[in-house]
């Protein structure tokens, strides 16, 4: 895992008064800002672990400081379930017969509708970030995204009010240098597949 803290040393340089709590903050809100709007940290579930009502099922990558924050589901191998926002629900795309319905309640928590149903046979695709709370980032995805999560990051702090290192331009530079670098990787996962994405399978389950 990658330290938060030896990941924003360039941020600290480039605003000299900023204390390191705060570069760090700043690096995970651009960090949960990417990977929120891209969706291109992945990693596969492929059990669940009952929890709470009748039909719920604990979601989790197994790290404190990574979230699971959507979804999508694959039942029997083939029957692919529309993927959307928590708290809203699954259409199963079957091949006929009664539509089932799957809602991700809570971050972790899946529910399935009608209950009973065999999860067994269903696996799922978790959309990760990091945790507000998170000082580590996995290896893999710091390699690949740091240099982008790092642009939003500088515009967080440089766009913060009347502190010493305040510079409203430059960070609305490197503001619209991250947007456009998440434009960048949205435009190319959409033409040319997730295939490249870093992910990790399977993934630890429980709360």
């Amino acid at each position: 895992m990658a330290q938060v803290n030896d990941l924003v040393n360039r941020t600290l340089a480039a605003a000299t008064d900023a204390p390191e709590p705060l570069a760090v903050e700043a690096y995970i809100t651009a960090a949960r800002e990417f990977f929120t709007n891209t969706a291109l940290w992945r990693a596969d579930v492929s059990s669940f672990t009952p929890e709470g009502a009748d039909g719920d099922f604990a979601i989790s990558t197994g790290k404190d400081d990574e979230e699971v924050y959507d979804l999508t589901f694959v039942q029997n191998g083939e029957t692919r379930l529309l993927r959307s926002n928590l708290e809203r629900v699954y259409r199963e795309r079957g091949r006929g017969g009664e539509a089932r319905y799957y809602a991700v309640k809570t971050r972790r928590v899946a529910a399935f509708a009608p209950t009973g149903v065999d999860s067994s046979n269903l696996t799922a695709i978790g959309l990760v970030r990091p945790t507000i709370q998170a000082l580590d980032i996995d290896d893999d995805i710091a390699a690949t995204y740091h240099t982008v999560i790092e642009q939003g990051a500088m515009a967080y702090l440089f766009m913060l009010p009347n502190q010493s290192w305040t510079a409203p331009e430059v960070g609305g530079a490197y503001r619209q240098t991250f947007i456009a670098a998440m434009d960048d990787f949205i435009a190319r996962a959409v033409h040319s597949g997730t295939d490249d994405v870093p992910r990790r399978a399977p993934i630890a389950r429980g709360s």
